[in-house]
């Protein structure tokens, strides 16, 4: 017997390496390792009744599905298999807290192990998209276009693929300055160069951005918190190095200074119009929406299956174009969750922020920081919970991450 659950623990363990493999690689592999990390699991329960002792991000990510389960009462009927489906999305969110939950913790090592093995995975995609952009060019399949944006990214999503790439980073930067032989810091420092270069040429404005705030914060955590002089020295070196890769991208007409150009004279005309289908200006109708919505649904919302076609409505009523063409949700979950489940949805919402944070301080775990300020940030520019490709990624690595005290 004994030797069937350690089997069944190890099959476990190999999945959640999947997992990690699967979201920068192959996400249409997800729906499939959940389902068979759900097998085993439930295999597992039957054969050893183990007790579920839930942590408090677990509670959190339970109560954030619940407030959403509830919503489907203020849904209409007309939306009910919308609500049902986005609930559907959302399942890891309850599945993943409940494994998690009723079995023992992986060992430090184990959960280490899993995050070099997604570092190493999304240094690979980066890497991957490269050679396919330089095949597309030199064939004269593409245009020099096929080097940044979704040109690059294609068929990850840009905002997707820079959060994937920008967590990576940051694991791998802690893996470089906690690496004992030169080789390895050399691979690591590597590793962490290409995840830059990588990011730089999806041209992600929100992903840049974020990369920089938490970049500046990792810098403050080493040369004012860590005691130790090798950390210094080893953000010193990294610094530079990404310093210089940074001043490429930013100097000149690349595509990425571009975008930010771009962003940035749409934000500061005179009168930003409706009608205009730019990314950032649609983005900000987009914002106001959601806030009309909210102040006129504050405490319930309207609904999980409403949201998005209550929206859509409110763009028609408005005359917002821009957006309405886009078919665009809130792009901000927490305005996007506000306004489906109302304000104690929000608050759930909240709270596993807030949770992470705590304990990534109380713990002095500057990898739970990095990843939840990485992904708040993330969630002020994208709905990134309403998609498979974000809410598998966000509760796989908050669970993750949480799973092991020091």
């Amino acid at each position: 017997m004994f030797e069937i659950l350690k089997n069944r623990e190890e099959v476990n363990y190999y999945l959640l390496l999947g997992v990690a493999v699967a979201i920068p690689n192959f996400p249409f592999l997800l729906p499939l390792l959940i389902l068979l990390l759900g097998i085993n699991w439930i295999i597992q329960l039957v054969q050893n009744r183990p007790r579920f002792n839930f942590s408090r991000i677990q509670l959190f990510l339970l109560v954030f599905y619940v407030f959403n389960l509830l919503g489907m009462f203020f849904t209409e009927q007309i939306n009910m298999k919308r609500g049902w489906f986005d609930l559907e999305i959302k399942l890891s969110i309850l599945l993943l807290p409940l494994y998690f939950s009723s079995f023992s913790v992986h060992s430090k090592n184990s959960i280490l192990k899993i995050l070099k093995i997604f570092s190493i995975s999304a240094t690979i995609a980066g890497v991957w998209h490269l050679v396919r952009s330089i095949y597309l060019y030199s064939a004269g399949l593409e245009n020099y276009y096929v080097f940044f944006g979704d040109g690059f990214t294609n068929p990850l999503h840009i905002g997707y693929f820079a959060l994937y790439i920008n967590v990576a980073i940051f694991f791998a930067l802690y893996f470089f300055q906690n690496a004992e032989s030169k080789k390895h810091k050399f691979l690591w420092l590597l590793a962490s160069c290409l995840l830059v270069f990588s990011l730089f040429l999806s041209s992600s404005k929100a992903g840049i951005i974020s990369f920089v705030v938490v970049f500046i914060l990792y810098g403050f955590y080493m040369i004012f918190l860590s005691k130790s002089s090798t950390n210094k020295l080893s953000f010193s070196i990294a610094f530079v190095v990404i310093g210089v890769l940074f001043s490429l991208f930013f100097t000149g007409n690349s595509k990425t200074m571009l975008r930010f150009k771009t962003a940035v004279s749409q934000i500061t005309e005179t009168e930003i119009s409706p009608i205009s289908e730019g990314s950032t200006q649609a983005r900000i109708y987009a914002f106001k929406t959601s806030i009309e919505i909210i102040s006129e649904n504050f405490w319930l919302g309207v609904g999980t299956g409403d949201i998005d076609p209550v929206t859509i409505s409110t763009y028609k009523e408005n005359g917002y174009e821009g957006a309405l063409k886009r078919k665009l949700n809130a792009h901000n979950q927490f305005l996007q969750t506000f306004g489906a489940l109302g304000l104690f949805g929000f608050l759930s919402l909240v709270l596993i922020f807030v949770g992470l944070w705590f304990f990534g301080v109380t713990q002095k775990n500057e990898l739970i920081i990095f990843f939840t300020t990485l992904c708040f940030l993330f969630a002020l520019t994208e709905s990134f919970l309403e998609t498979q490709a974000g809410i598998v990624f966000f509760s796989f690595f908050s669970l993750i991450l949480t799973s092991q005290k020091k």
